[in-house]
């Protein structure tokens, strides 16, 4: 995909009369370690009493419960950008959905060829949606949302797809038309570890091992889903303020088992009661149940 060929435009505010927020922050620790900093910060950083709803909305948008677990949000939002040649998005977005998913080779493989990649169907079906609504709008029917509900799809997972969609056809046309760049392959690498919630220089990189990491972050959550993979669903505190977890797995695709929950060992001032792991079925899908048991 081409770079983007038009300069950064210049923003005399965020220098000259700048505003406390974090972006604002992130650039002068950047600056004054020497490392890169991105375009991108600027925009936000140039009024954000305006574009903290808009971080607050990709938040909500991206990361909170939702139908669609965070990897398939990241795809979607790599494929839109993809399709619409936003080198920076698509970039920033691959690394995370890499992170998420467990491979980057097979996000890059959904965006470069579609059909040919090992997404299942269903997965496939929402990115020529979302490719539609991005390149052919006019051309969307009534027999493209019920496409999607006859492989069973929801109205709401319907709904995260074109939220997702439309999101980054804003960024996609605010950062390209900006003049914002991609940065390092690094850079995006390091950046997409911490949006998945990994941190950087960890071995945190599998889908299991962040569904831990997920866990332990959130651990009184009703429900998180993690990538499209792996559900896990959280139960609330008791009376000895400990948290009651169960946790539920699921793979079709890679042969994934098992929840990997190592955050319950680790040092805590009110210990877990021991725990116990045992089969059960879910349809045809592989899974695993993890429940906490009483003590003693």
């Amino acid at each position: 995909m081409p770079p983007v060929s038009v300069e950064p435009i210049y923003l005399p505010d965020v220098e000259n009369n700048p505003q406390p927020s974090r972006y604002l922050d992130l650039i002068r620790t950047c600056q004054s370690a020497g490392r890169e900093t991105w375009n991108i910060w600027y925009l936000f950083a140039f009024r954000p009493e305006m574009t903290q709803h808009l971080a607050r909305f990709t938040q909500e948008v991206m990361r909170e419960p939702s139908p669609l677990g965070p990897g398939l949000r990241e795809l979607i939002a790599a494929y839109t950008s993809y399709v619409n040649q936003c080198e920076f998005c698509t970039k920033a977005h691959v690394a995370v959905a890499a992170e998420l998913l467990g491979s980057e080779d097979l996000v890059w493989s959904a965006l470069r060829n579609l059909e040919a990649s090992s997404l299942r169907e269903e997965e496939k079906a929402l990115l020529r949606f979302a490719g539609k609504v991005t390149s052919d709008l006019p051309a969307m029917t009534e027999a493209d949302v019920k496409s999607l509900r006859a492989i069973g799809w929801s109205d709401e997972a319907i709904f995260y797809t074109i939220t997702v969609c439309a999101l980054f056809n804003f960024y996609n046309r605010w950062i390209t038309a900006s003049g914002v760049h991609a940065v390092s392959e690094e850079g995006h690498r390091t950046h997409g570890k911490v949006l998945a919630g990994i941190r950087p220089g960890s071995e945190a990189t599998t889908l299991r091992e962040h569904a831990a990491a997920e866990v332990n972050r959130l651990s009184l959550r009703e429900v998180l889903d993690v990538g499209f993979e792996i559900k896990t669903v959280v139960g609330f505190k008791g009376a000895s303020d400990t948290p009651c977890v169960e946790a539920f797995t699921h793979c079709s695709r890679s042969g994934f088992f098992g929840p990997c929950l190592r955050w319950l060992n680790r040092p805590r001032r009110n210990p877990v009661q021991p725990i116990s792991i045992r089969r059960s079925g879910f349809r045809s899908l592989p899974a695993w149940r993890v429940r906490r048991f009483p003590a003693g």
